[in-house]
């Protein structure tokens, strides 16, 4: 049997949109896999439950004094499971974490290399890694349709070389029943229009244009709104700024983080799911999960045409792609729903059809084949 090193150094149990993507891994052939990840979280717990064999080292994501011994230790460790295994291809999930000795290690031992591109990577300053690993792969994978157009325009990579395969969602978040009483209680929803974001407060995530646009309902005589902020980052404090500036202290929660397992419950009790995301010097949304699993919740989506956010939201099917920080667009569609109930209901019938058909396991089979025709 043909043995692959998949090395991630985002991997559950820790969350996030990478560490998502790569759960197409636990619906192929789990024993012809290997994960090599860090130390996060409760892994010890979750590998016992794992079908898929991971090993897991303290040099992945290590900080302090430790990131100048990082490159020379995590490159003898993986060389001893190559030494051990002898694998038959390996995939790499984050290539700007790999370091340089890795590829050219990789590149002296003729060993094929699968990477996965999100997007955020291309505008690191990590640039000299990244295109170490664009010419060493023998395939990319990228997550949207404009990743793999900047990979074209901007890194002249070949388009035959690059496998569009958008991220999917945990089949188990279409069987739930969640309970969203006690939100609803917490946060005084009842009876209230709410809209939701979850995501790291950072700046790209659009929460001022969110906050904008929210201002001007209350301008336009609509006070019967709560936004719900999910998520910790280093923008917490302007966007709190942001709504005292914009007088909408009665009007948002700050909810923190909230773990996968609760995450159901705020989608479930909301009205609308906004995540605007901006393009800030080539750092753009590579695909955007979270729409997907709001829609699984049969819940209207709004996103803004930036990165690969297309690809995660049909256009006035599951929900709107308005223009980046175009709060008044945003305001409009808002307001529409608000007086259009039965347009949010469409919008997120849509979104739960559209959720069945990009489950994990489909995009595994999909996935399985793009491996199959390229002998990876």
């Amino acid at each position: 049997m043909k043995k692959i090193l998949l090395i991630a150094s985002n991997f559950f149990p820790a969350e996030g949109g990478i560490g998502s993507y790569m759960g197409v891994y636990f619906y192929l052939r789990p024993n012809s896999f290997l994960v090599l990840a860090p130390k996060e979280g409760d892994f010890e717990e979750f590998d016992r439950k794992s079908p898929l064999k991971t090993v897991r080292s303290r040099w992945m994501n290590t900080s302090g004094l430790g990131r100048l011994v990082r490159p020379f230790a995590l490159t003898c460790e993986v060389l001893m499971l190559l030494r051990r295994y002898r694998f038959h291809s390996i995939h790499v999930a984050n290539v700007d974490s790999v370091p340089l000795a890795l590829w050219v290690v990789f590149r002296f031992l003729r060993i094929p290399i699968l990477s996965f591109i999100a997007g955020s990577e291309l505008s690191t300053g990590r640039r000299l890694r990244v295109k170490t690993a664009l010419r060493n792969s023998q395939l990319l994978v990228t997550c949207s349709r404009f990743t793999r157009d900047t990979l074209v325009r901007d890194f002249k990579v070949p388009a035959d070389k690059i496998e569009v395969l958008n991220p999917g969602i945990n089949p188990d978040l279409l069987n739930l029943e969640p309970d969203s009483k006690p939100i609803k209680e917490q946060y005084n929803l009842e009876g209230k229009f709410v809209v939701l974001t979850v995501s790291r407060l950072v700046k790209r995530k659009g929460h001022g244009t969110v906050l904008e646009s929210l201002a001007r309902l209350k301008q336009m005589g609509f006070n019967d709104f709560v936004y719900l902020i999910i998520g910790r980052g280093p923008e917490e404090n302007y966007i709190r700024g942001k709504v005292r500036e914009s007088n909408l202290e009665s009007n948002v929660a700050f909810v923190g983080y909230v773990d996968n397992k609760n995450l159901p419950n705020f989608y479930n009790a909301c009205d609308v799911f906004v995540m605007v995301s901006d393009n800030l010097d080539g750092d753009y949304e590579g695909f955007g999960i979270v729409y997907l699993e709001a829609g699984a919740f049969s819940k209207p989506v709004v996103g803004s045409r930036s990165g690969g956010t297309a690809d995660a939201i049909e256009d006035g099917k599951t929900g709107f792609l308005i223009d980046s920080g175009d709060s008044i667009a945003l305001s409009n569609v808002l307001m529409d729903l608000v007086r259009n109930r039965e347009l949010g209901v469409k919008l997120g019938r849509n979104g739960k059809e559209r959720a069945k058909e990009v489950t994990l396991s489909k995009v595994a089979k999909r996935f399985a084949t793009v491996l199959n025709k390229n002998g990876l």
